[in-house]
């Protein structure tokens, strides 16, 4: 196994662990080539190991880079979406996520798609959006009833929580 191979498992190993710090280090010290050769990959493991630092306006042009390379992958639109919307740019966020969905949709991957509407709910909330946030909501427990589960912890649905028809939505889904 050559030194790239090592460092590209290395990096995945740790990313898998939820340690941001050594997949970065360990992606940094790839070859010019390696990165090049594998730029899906290498772009994919750095925005993810910025993301797990936090460092998300950083892990934003290397998900970019990444949609380039793989248009179809699901994960980097998500990542977009996450990166987005904690660097105070909802409407981006929504946007990489409506793209998601598209993608999705067309590819039928009803797991991904509701992890996608889930977070578009989320997302509408935060903007305000009731009726796109009930119908992305309800959309997605549809497909995965997991979900709901996820909603009465779920901050980003403060802004409706007390809102009637989300309380029956939520009633009606719990």
């Amino acid at each position: 196994m050559s030194k790239d191979a090592r460092l590209f498992e290395a990096a995945e190993g740790y990313l898998e662990l939820g340690l941001g710090k050594p997949a970065f280090d360990s992606l940094e010290q790839l070859s010019a080539e390696a990165k090049q050769e594998e730029r899906f990959l290498y772009h994919s493991l750095v925005a993810e190991s910025l993301r797990l630092l936090e460092r998300y306006d950083e892990a934003l042009p290397h998900l970019l880079a990444a949609k380039e390379e793989r248009p179809t992958a699901i994960p980097t639109y998500v990542g977009l979406g996450w990166c987005y919307k904690r660097t105070g740019r909802l409407t981006k966020a929504i946007e990489a996520l409506e793209e998601a969905e598209q993608v999705a949709r067309s590819h039928d991957v009803p797991s991904h798609l509701a992890l996608i509407l889930y977070n578009l709910a989320c997302y509408h909330s935060l903007e305000g959006d009731k009726e796109k946030m009930l119908g992305r909501l309800r959309e997605a427990i549809s497909i995965d009833d997991a979900y709901r589960r996820g909603i009465a912890d779920e901050t980003d649905f403060d802004p409706f929580r007390n809102d009637p028809v989300f309380v029956q939505l939520v009633s009606e889904i719990v």
